[in-house]
């Protein structure tokens, strides 16, 4: 018997990419003001018609890992309405070459048709240098990275002209506003990030952030704000720079000559010699004033060698 596979345009399917915001609940969870302010204005430029006025497609949010831009990305997205279309990293790269190329185009077409119906809708996209970003010399860079940078191009160029493979009819589609995370941008191919195509938007939390943050994870275990704040200044203190041990001990040489008093090394000297001329040379011996400090090297028969009060480490 015959069989047909049914072929069905995409507002007539619920995609897999789309993501139900709507049983999530934001009561009591904090959102971040700059946070929200960037959302509200990239999405509302891309909804608005503004002649002569070139707004980037993407917007790039960046940070530190784990500083919770998915989370709060999220939040914004149940607040507003938004009912986006996710991308992870990982399905941009496959073992068929120009799969992932198609997959953007074929999702950003469904969060186009998701629109078209009335409802708000956004292209996100998770962690986009890991997926589409060169790490570095182990990394190889395949020609899938070079389709999704460019076909992240092309959606930023012509934003309400997008086909899909061996499609080629022109048909007008509603634009799509596109945001993506990631912690390192300057991975990305240049041309893709620069500021008519993609608005960068770096994320680093203060301290009411964090506060906000953390509180609204514990609320529902009764901690309080006051406990909150204290671990938070504390990580937020900036560490006592390390100091090599040698030159620990020079300084020291130097506070007790600039005091008047007679410094003499008599455990660890190589230490100070190796500083020493690490800095300044190798010491040279000379007839040393009375009244003058020295530091004596008892391991070389004891040659004294002058400290001049005025150098500094």
């Amino acid at each position: 018997m015959l069989q047909q596979n049914a072929v069905m345009s995409s507002s007539d399917y619920i995609s897999d990419g789309f993501k139900d915001v709507s049983n999530m609940t934001d009561e009591g969870y904090y959102i971040s003001k700059s946070f929200m302010d960037k959302f509200c204005v990239h999405i509302a430029k891309n909804f608005m018609d503004l002649p002569k006025i070139k707004v980037p497609l993407i917007l790039g949010v960046w940070g530190g890992k784990g500083q919770g831009k998915t989370f709060q990305s999220m939040l914004i997205f149940k607040k507003l309405g938004v009912g986006p279309i996710v991308m992870s990293a990982g399905e941009l790269e496959s073992g068929n070459a120009g799969e992932p190329a198609k997959l953007i185009r074929q999702r950003y077409r469904e969060a186009s048709d998701i629109i078209k119906k009335g409802k708000m809708s956004t292209l996100f996209i998770n962690d986009l240098d890991a997926g589409a970003g060169r790490m570095g010399g182990a990394t190889q860079y395949t020609v899938n990275n070079q389709m999704v940078n460019a076909t992240l191009m092309n959606l930023a160029d012509n934003p309400t002209n997008v086909q899909l493979p061996g499609q080629y009819q022109v048909e007008e589609i509603p634009r799509v506003p596109i945001i993506a995370t990631g912690n390192d941008f300057s991975t990305l191919y240049a041309p893709l990030i620069r500021d008519g195509r993609m608005e960068k938007f770096y994320w680093s939390p203060t301290f009411e952030d964090r506060v906000g943050v953390a509180c609204g994870i514990f609320k529902a275990d009764g901690v309080a704000e006051k406990d909150v704040e204290v671990p938070q200044q504390a990580a937020l203190r900036p560490e006592p720079p390390l100091v090599p041990r040698a030159l620990r001990r020079v300084r020291v040489a130097q506070q007790a000559a600039s005091r008047g008093r007679c410094f003499v090394v008599q455990r660890h000297v190589r230490g100070v010699r190796e500083a020493v001329r690490a800095r300044h040379g190798p010491a040279r011996r000379r007839a040393c004033p009375e009244g003058s400090h020295t530091v004596s090297d008892s391991g070389q028969g004891g040659k004294k060698y002058p400290i001049d009060a005025g150098f500094s480490v």
